[in-house]
């Protein structure tokens, strides 16, 4: 079973960072609003590679919310998914509580340390309905249509 992502609920894809930061994308809700309600939602993770040279490397997301667009201020933590060193391929899921009052903005942060962290990634909000059906694929993976 198949379906397709929603790109606006998307906070990055096949992402590499090796310092502590943002995913490029952030979420607009177009104002606060309960996030909550309705069809439950997830924060997918997917850890394709989780790897630093050395073994001092951690590796830390955290799903945040702000009224502000630069999260300046008025910064919610969700909850965070601790991601072990050397991990592959292995998909995270933090569920975005019932009836949460959301702000505006929501983003994903990444806390790396160590000598030479280095984290690829896929990050979705997507129905948790979904997740059983989300498979990743690594760039440039194409898929072909059988001709009966």
């Amino acid at each position: 079973m198949g379906y397709a992502l929603d790109a606006f609920q998307e906070f990055g894809k096949d992402e590499t960072i090796t310092a502590t930061g943002n995913a490029p994308k952030t979420l607009d809700h177009g104002n606060d609003r309960n996030v909550g309600i309705g069809e439950p939602l997830a924060m997918l993770l997917a850890v394709k590679d989780a790897k630093g040279s050395d073994d001092d490397e951690t590796y830390t997301a955290d799903l945040q919310t702000s009224s502000e667009s630069d999260f300046s201020s008025d910064v919610v933590s969700l909850g965070t998914v601790q991601i072990p060193r050397n991990t592959t391929n292995t998909s995270f899921v933090h569920y975005i509580p019932k009836d949460f009052r959301s702000k505006r903005h929501m983003r994903l942060r990444f806390t790396l340390a160590g000598s030479t962290p280095s984290l690829n990634y896929d990050a979705h909000v997507l129905p948790a309905n979904m997740i059983d059906a989300w498979t990743s694929y690594p760039a440039g993976y194409k898929i072909e249509r059988s001709s009966d």
